[in-house]
């Protein structure tokens, strides 16, 4: 009889074992936060992909990453869009997307990295990307102000004549030199560069003869 209890205690012992898995619980998969790895706060020319791709990692309560978590990119300020929209993290919690700035300088552009709460459905929103749009090369350049103007020959125009560079998307370019010549008298400076609003300005001093002139 003593035999068989000893089995018996040997196969309880053996099941309880087999009971403490030390594998994944649901706690271990459930999303906490989603952590900025790589990517924020780039500069890139406008309607131009930038050149790093936007990284995260997904994590539970305790810090440690979530594989398999679908992590959804979304624009949300300055147009311009995102490749897949949505990634799924990889065994280090990683997800990544790439981005597409839009074709304005006139806000910052925004990237939300988004998912939904399996628990409770509810929307959030884990963290958010931003980029700073710059112009792309100027394509126009054109009168801005200073035009049809009056005064004595040999005099200076009571106001600064002034241009303003732009790029194929109409955003003002900074840093274009603009040289300025007349048909008659001189300018000053003669050569300037347009500031953060795309405008460069000069002071026109008319020629000695009387009559129409012309500069450009």
């Amino acid at each position: 009889m003593a035999r068989y209890t000893n089995v018996f205690a040997m196969l309880v012992i053996a099941g309880f074992g087999l009971g403490c898995d030390n594998g994944p619980t649901e706690l271990d998969r459930v999303l906490e936060s989603v952590a900025i790895v790589d990517g924020d706060e780039q500069s890139g020319v406008v309607g131009m992909q930038l050149s790093e791709p936007l990284l995260v990692r997904a994590e539970n309560a305790e810090g440690e990453p979530i594989p398999g978590q679908v992590l959804n990119f979304r624009v949300v300020s300055g147009g311009g869009s995102v490749f897949a929209g949505a990634a799924q993290t990889n065994a280090d919690g990683i997800a990544q997307e790439l981005w597409t700035l839009g074709t304005s300088t006139s806000e910052v552009h925004r990237v939300e990295v988004r998912a939904v709460n399996p628990v409770t459905g509810e929307p959030i929103v884990f963290a958010t990307f931003e980029a700073t749009p710059l112009p792309d090369v100027a394509t126009t350049l054109a009168k801005s102000a200073g035009d049809v103007q009056e005064a004595e020959a040999g005099t200076a125009v009571t106001d600064s004549l002034a241009v303003r560079a732009t790029d194929q998307y109409g955003n003002a370019v900074p840093g274009v030199s603009v040289t300025w010549t007349a048909g008659s008298g001189t300018f000053s400076p003669a050569t300037s560069n347009t500031g953060s609003t795309g405008i460069a300005r000069s002071r026109w001093t008319l020629g000695a003869a009387a009559g129409s002139q012309s500069a450009t």
